[in-house]
């Protein structure tokens, strides 16, 4: 990492990262891939979504209510819907709370449909028993989640993913991943290639595994400005390192959940094998130099402190740059601060 002292701020950064909240309200971007369950007789607002957190309440209770009724929950010692989140076993794309409803983390509703009946079927194997409809009609747990999953829909959040996460994806998507394609065909690619473009050797992170042309994984340089450091590039960093441990493990991570009297030591083993194998999507970063005003701050047309060229060529009357500054879009305690500094200078 170029200039060495950078070091200091990616590590502070990163040894105490701040909460990230992903979720922008914004026309376009990624939309968030996160479906609400709702029930079919009550989804009839604008677009699935609710008017207020009243309304959501009540979606809410209503998805729990019927529920708990399916599987003999609420005081008889069925489904509890709240516990089943919190068990330790639980699929951490399954969220619930009274406020927001049941939430489903899935690529499309069909997908969001398919782990929710994957996930109830799971959950009602061990805490339901005896599982009934309204009518008092017993029903096995594989139908009542089958009765369930026909009575609901999935609503996707509108929220879009904030820029620096879609951003942070970039060494990958820019690759073409996530695709069906694996690496063994860019490695096959690559035998005709020059040296310098050679295939990764077969130990490399499992993360080549959807990119068409691993070969350029990981980028030799990244090159940006220092004052997006952690928005950016360390974002980058935690992303593809994070995705690549969740695309290598996948199936050791399920295999612990069904064993979990694993011993100790094997678990120290493969987190040891984990750091070893996930690889950063770059081996050097460079950061230039960012071009300042005279108090240190980065020139920026939102600050108004930007120095025209033009002007320092042809020269600029101070009537005609403080007009400039009017014509901006500088809140108005803005243009009085910068004006005031031009008069001083």
């Amino acid at each position: 990492m170029l200039p060495p002292r950078e070091v200091g701020e990616w590590q502070r950064w990163l040894s105490d990262p701040p909460d990230w909240c992903v979720s922008r309200q914004l026309w376009w971007g990624h939309r968030i891939p996160a479906f609400r369950v709702e029930l079919a007789a009550e989804s009839g607002s604008p677009n699935g979504r609710s008017s207020g957190g009243q309304s959501h309440r009540s979606m809410a209770q209503c998805v729990r209510s019927s529920l708990e009724e399916l599987f003999g929950g609420g005081g008889g010692g069925g489904l509890s819907l709240a516990a089943a989140c919190q068990a330790p076993d639980h699929d951490p794309c399954v969220t619930f709370s009274p406020g927001d409803g049941l939430w489903i983390v899935a690529r499309d509703a069909a997908s969001a449909a398919e782990r929710l009946r994957r996930w109830l079927k799971n959950t009602a194997a061990t805490t339901a028993t005896g599982s009934q409809t309204t009518g008092g009609g017993l029903l096995s747990s594989a139908e009542a989640v089958d009765v369930f999953v026909a009575r609901v829909t999935f609503e996707q959040d509108e929220d879009v993913l904030d820029t620096w996460f879609s951003s942070g994806l970039l060494p990958l998507s820019a690759l073409g991943w996530p695709t069906s394609s694996s690496s063994s065909s860019s490695s096959s690619s690559s035998s005709s290639s020059s040296s310098t473009l050679s295939a990764p050797p077969s130990s490399q992170s499992s993360i080549l595994h959807g990119l068409p042309d691993a070969r350029f994984y990981p980028l030799s340089l990244m090159e940006t400005g220092s004052d997006i450091l952690f928005f950016w590039v360390a974002r980058m960093a935690m992303l593809c390192t994070e995705l690549d441990r969740g695309h290598q493990h996948q199936h050791q991570l399920q295999h612990q959940r069904q064993h979990a009297h694993k011993q100790e030591e094997e678990e120290k083993e493969e987190a040891n094998e984990d750091a070893a194998t996930t690889r950063m999507p770059f081996d050097n970063v460079l950061f230039h130099p960012l071009v300042r005003d005279r108090s240190g701050k980065k020139m920026s047309k939102s600050l108004g402190n930007v120095i025209d060229p033009m002007n320092v060529i042809h020269g600029v009357s101070l009537d005609a740059m403080q007009q400039e500054l009017k014509a901006s879009n500088l809140p108005a305690h803005e243009v009085q601060r910068a004006s005031k500094l031009l008069i001083e200078e």
